[in-house]
Order: C-alpha cells, then sequence, then structure tokens
C-alpha cells in the first residue's frame, strides 16, 4: 500500500514537472516569435525607408536635370495659351 501511493506521489511530480517544462517552453517560444516579428517589422520599415530615399534622390536627379526641358515645356504651354486666347478673341 505504501509502495502505491508513494509510487503515485512520484508520478504526479513527474506529471507537474513536466507540464511547468512545457509551459516554460511554450512562453519562451511565444518570446522569441515575438523578437523575430519585430526584428521582421523593424527590417521592413528600414528597406522601406531605404527605398524611399532612393526614389526621391532618383527624382531630384531626373528633376535637375530635366530642368531647363521643363522651363521650356511651360513657355510652350503659354505660348500656346496665348495663341488659343489670341484665336478667340480674333473669332469673337
Amino acid at each position: 500500500m505504501d509502495k502505491a501511493i508513494t509510487d503515485e506521489k512520484v508520478k504526479q511530480l513527474a506529471n507537474m514537472r513536466s507540464a511547468m517544462l512545457s509551459r516554460r517552453i511554450a512562453k519562451e517560444r511565444k518570446r522569441r516569435l515575438e523578437i523575430e516579428e519585430a526584428e521582421a517589422a523593424r527590417s521592413r520599415a528600414s528597406v522601406q525607408k531605404m527605398n524611399s530615399q532612393l526614389a526621391k534622390a532618383f527624382r531630384n536627379m531626373i528633376a535637375s536635370k530635366m530642368g531647363g526641358a521643363k522651363n521650356m515645356q511651360q513657355a510652350v504651354v503659354f505660348a500656346d495659351g496665348d495663341d488659343r486666347l489670341r484665336a478667340r478673341l480674333a473669332a469673337w
């Protein structure tokens, strides 16, 4: 009888230890997953920022190279607008 009781106690203690260990392992997995997700989000944000800065620099470079052509294009638009206005006034 005493042997059965002590065996049951040992069994219960072993079950409690394994339950505690499995909870600790699950908690550690959850913590590691959260750290990995935070690192991935930080990495994505960094890449997105870098890409946006590269795009901005590229747009600025193109704008500086096209600055003269853009001014000429605007002058043509203004001239066309004046011509249209003169044509309308003449037709009126």
